[in-house]
């Protein structure tokens, strides 16, 4: 299977689900909700503000990079990271771009591979740039339905790769403010959210914690760091670095001239199934 397609097949999902507004918080005690939460907060978070809103008048450029590091049992580590840019104009519109060598536990046989995200409230339109054929995939705005549709699609695909049990939801949780500071030239408001599976829940002899710490940026109403701790996969961290407040150039929303623009079937068909984890 083709990873560039089933990344950009999720990523677009995802997105559409967060511009739409369909992220909800979290109950304390539900586990499930809040990785999927966590997720999507790791992966798309910069794409729109907070409940997926279009931002105006806020813009910004960084580089964005999240690291993976797994500590295996005889305390060696396995370390993944991936790079990429991100840019918001002043009319809301945004560009996404990733560098993925691999994905929790799918990999691309050591193969990076680029994928584009465009999406441009002012026009309607997401553009999801295919880098390695030149095929930019137009999707115009969803509707109310396709967007419950996209939402129920998104949440299960990110269930099974991070793996959850039914069996999580008798966690409990507890949520702390870490107060303010500066990050990256902007000032950024912390919590950390520690939700505890009870040990024999899942087969654990002891109980597991699992940490969320999140930095955010009320004026550019966006996440700057967010890092989640979880025993079981792992550390999962992301950032924005040389955040840059300047106006981005308008190419960046633009598909290259030398993309070939195919329409896409309505936005609930744009996806791929998930390849299975790497053995």
């Amino acid at each position: 299977m083709n990873p560039t397609r089933w990344i950009a097949g999720i990523t677009l999902t995802a997105s559409f689900t967060l511009i739409a507004g369909a992220q909800e918080s979290a109950p304390a005690n539900a586990v499930n909700t809040k990785m999927q939460d966590e997720m999507m907060f790791t992966f798309v978070s910069p794409m729109g503000g907070v409940g997926g809103a279009t931002i105006k008048n806020a813009p910004y450029s960084a580089v964005q990079v999240t690291e993976i590091v797994q500590t295996l049992a005889d305390g060696s580590h396995i370390t993944r990271k991936n790079a990429g840019a991100i840019a918001r104009d002043s009319e809301g519109r945004t560009r996404q771009e990733m560098n993925i060598s691999a994905l929790g536990p799918w990999s691309s046989n050591g193969e990076a591979h680029t994928f584009v995200n465009i999406n441009d409230p002012v026009a309607g339109v997401h553009y999801a740039l295919e880098t390695q054929n030149h095929i930019a995939r137009k999707v115009t705005a969803p509707s109310s339905v396709q967007i419950a549709q996209l939402k129920s699609e998104v949440n299960g695909q990110i269930k099974i790769m991070i793996g959850t049990s039914k069996r999580d939801e008798a966690s409990t949780g507890k949520t702390e403010s870490l107060g303010k500071q500066s990050m990256e030239g902007v000032m950024v408001e912390g919590t950390r959210s520690t939700t505890t599976i009870p040990a024999g829940e899942i087969g654990n002899d002891r109980a597991i914690d699992i940490v969320f710490e999140k930095w955010y940026s009320p004026e550019l109403q966006t996440i700057v760091m967010s890092k989640r701790t979880d025993p079981r996969s792992g550390e999962n961290t992301f950032r924005l670095t040389n955040i840059s407040r300047a106006e981005p150039s308008s190419t960046l929303f633009e598909v290259p001239a030398n993309y070939t623009v195919q329409d896409s079937p309505e936005p609930g068909m744009f996806r791929a199934p998930l390849p299975p984890p790497a053995k």
